[in-house]
């Protein structure tokens, strides 16, 4: 019984190192870009669809 449990933790831990390999090597969240970009058009048609949920505005200064 102890060695089967054993034998299923060392798996599980394996199992989730190759996880965090995989998902450290898919790279960064989210894409640099350099400079500031356009509106991407999924988000526009929400707006224009749902304007209160967008009515936030950011200042025109570089990050």
């Amino acid at each position: 019984m102890k060695k089967t449990r054993g034998k299923l933790l060392l798996l599980a831990m394996a199992t989730q190192l190759t996880a965090w390999g995989t998902a450290y090597a898919a790279g960064p969240a989210f894409m640099h870009t350099g400079s500031r970009t356009t509106q991407p058009v999924g988000h526009y048609e929400f707006c224009q669809k749902i304007p209160q949920e967008c009515s936030q505005r950011t200042p025109k200064q570089a990050p």
